[in-house]
């Protein structure tokens, strides 16, 4: 796969004909997925180039909307990744979501973009995809224009009676609901991030943490406790993971939301290193206890719990 991260790449690679998808992706959940599948398979029967079209960032965040909706589920370089495992795919063009991306009417997107610039011969669109100013552009915009290019539609991907979608997926994340947004992802929720110097509370506790720090529009699920699973290189462990302000030990007016994870048989030093953890399971609410002892008692239920799943 070929990253391109503008259209001038793309007027020197002197692109054959190409079967392009385009949206944002983010998630890249199965939906996505049989997307991109379908994207392969039909320009590999006709031998022409496969190509997806995003953008970074998202909308959202561009125009800066809430911050509840400008959380994401894949980072910019997570999404690259996750990319990268389609070995078939072509070409990726990750193009700046701008000024002058956003007033692109969805007939200018087509032609100037798809047709002159990406030489598209077919597009395969999602289900409920819009695309152009105003979200002007979807499957039925092609039926009142006369462009020269194949356009089909994907059919909606459904699990457990649901419409598949990024939306949805973040819905479940941000109430702790992890089983159920990594059914829709293909795969289990996970966060990366650097670990960092916390107050070493945990060790005191006798359940030494990694504190971690993830990019501030990751989206980080609903606090509480949960199994979890680290993957550290080629190494995975069983862990515990909280999410939540330390109710037990801090009382601040305006609290930050701290990410800790105790591994399991693991005595390592982590501080400084990049870790990922995969949300396995909602264990119970963070919650303040009277006295030290009662989460130490706590923590070892949790503990048992996951050691005994």
């Amino acid at each position: 796969m070929q990253l391109i991260e503008s259209l001038e790449v793309v007027e020197n690679l002197n692109m054959n004909k190409s079967v392009v998808t385009t949206g944002f992706f983010d998630g890249l959940h199965l939906g996505h997925q049989q997307i991109i599948n379908q994207v392969i398979q039909r320009a590999q029967e006709q031998q022409m180039a496969s190509l997806v079209l995003t953008y970074w960032p998202h909308p959202k965040v561009f125009f800066k909307q809430s911050e509840k909706q400008q959380s994401l589920l894949l980072t910019k370089e997570e999404k690259i990744d996750e990319f990268a495992k389609f070995p078939d795919l072509d070409f990726l063009c990750i193009l700046p979501f701008n000024r002058a991306f956003s007033r692109l009417t969805a007939a200018e997107f087509v032609q100037h973009i798809l047709i002159e610039k990406l030489n598209t011969s077919e597009y395969i669109l999602g289900f409920n995809h819009h695309f152009g100013k105003q979200r002007e552009g979807n499957y039925e915009f092609f039926s009142k224009k006369n462009f020269d290019l194949c356009v089909r539609q994907a059919s909606p991907l459904f699990v457990n009676n649901q419409i598949i979608s990024s939306s949805k997926i973040r819905f479940f994340l941000q109430k702790g609901q992890v089983k159920e947004a990594g059914q829709m992802l293909g795969n289990r929720y996970k966060i990366k991030g650097r670990v960092i110097r916390g107050a070493g509370i945990g060790r005191t506790l006798g359940f030494a943490t990694a504190n971690l720090s993830v990019p501030s529009k990751k989206l980080i699920p609903q606090k509480g406790v949960y199994s979890a699973v680290v993957r550290i290189k080629a190494c995975r462990y069983k862990a515990i993971l909280n999410i939540g302000y330390k109710p037990t030990f801090l009382s601040d007016t305006s609290p930050k939301i701290y990410i800790e994870v105790h591994l399991l048989n693991f005595e390592d030093d982590l501080y400084d290193k990049f870790i990922e953890v995969e949300f396995v399971k909602y264990l119970r609410d963070e919650k303040k206890f009277e006295h030290k002892n009662d989460l130490i008692r706590q923590i070892k239920l949790d503990i048992q719990c996951i050691i005994n799943k």
